[in-house]
């Protein structure tokens, strides 16, 4: 079989984002010698990679769309194909709750988290976060007992809650092969909102997005990372990162995490004992 790579995508929320990642990705994919094609996917449909390497991406929105590419993965596995990322690490790095306990055991720093079923345990300010979904959507900041009980009526086991640390910046951190690419500064200062740049680590920051990463299972992926009262502290694992950065034409994420990847796959994936055709 001639060496290829399918990017399966699953993005149905229209973001625009995703697909120039996928773009970015595939170009380099091919630059490194491998035949790829992007192939969209969604609920419902027959789900037929082209190749015996698949790269899953994905934009999720909620557990159940959660549940359903681990459920991808793992059945793609099961067919005989290569996957990336494992499933196992899938639901860790995407699911808010996971995260903070596969953290917790790997001792890398990150805030007190509790489920939405026990909101009342949080203290105030906290911030709710859904436990699967990206980018902020979804979040909700709460300061007042009154603001809290507001909040009853939602799925109570859908989300987290965590204590709110005000922050100006984000630091975006890649993790490619156990090391971290330049970090990219996201800011949220008034006169600055939405600029990124790229910009060193916080005192103490550095080592921990690849710690972050590797707590999930994963050989590559992207950590944001704020500054609290405590240090440095990471809020999540990104497993299908956004890489485009229009304002920072010189930073190249995509080709250090397609050789991640392909070294994962070539190397650790589970080698194929069906046809990944049938």
């Amino acid at each position: 079989m001639s060496a290829s790579l399918a990017i399966l995508d699953y993005s149905v929320h229209g973001n625009a984002i995703d697909a120039d990642s996928d773009r970015l990705l595939a170009a380099a994919a091919t630059a490194a010698g491998l035949e790829t094609v992007v192939q969209p996917i969604a609920a419902g449909r027959e789900i037929r990679p082209q190749a015996e390497r698949v790269w899953l991406r994905y934009d999720l929105r909620s557990r159940q769309e959660l549940s359903w590419i681990v459920s991808i993965a793992a059945g793609l596995r099961r067919r005989g194909h290569r996957v990336y990322p494992p499933p196992a690490a899938i639901l860790l790095a995407e699911d808010k709750w996971e995260t903070y306990h596969a953290l917790r055991a790997a001792a890398v720093p990150t805030l007190r988290t509790f489920l939405g079923l026990e909101l009342d345990r949080a203290g105030l300010p906290l911030i709710l976060k859904p436990r699967a979904g990206w980018g902020g959507q979804g979040n909700r900041v709460v300061r007042s007992e009154q603001e809290r009980e507001s909040l009853e009526l939602l799925p109570a086991e859908d989300y987290i809650a965590q204590g709110f640390v005000e922050h100006s910046r984000t630091w975006i951190v890649p993790v490619a092969q156990g090391r971290e690419l330049p970090a990219i500064e996201a800011c949220r200062e008034p006169q600055r909102d939405g600029d990124v740049r790229v910009l060193p680590l916080p005192e103490g920051g550095s080592g921990l997005g690849a710690a972050a990463v590797a707590a999930v299972g994963l050989p590559a992926g992207t950590v944001d990372l704020i500054e609290s009262s405590q240090g440095p502290v990471v809020l999540e694992v990104n497993s299908a990162p956004r890489i485009p950065y229009p304002d920072l034409p010189g930073v190249d994420l995509a080709t250090p995490l397609v050789r991640a990847v392909l070294e994962w796959l070539d190397t650790s994936a589970e080698p194929s004992h069906a046809d990944p055709h049938r």
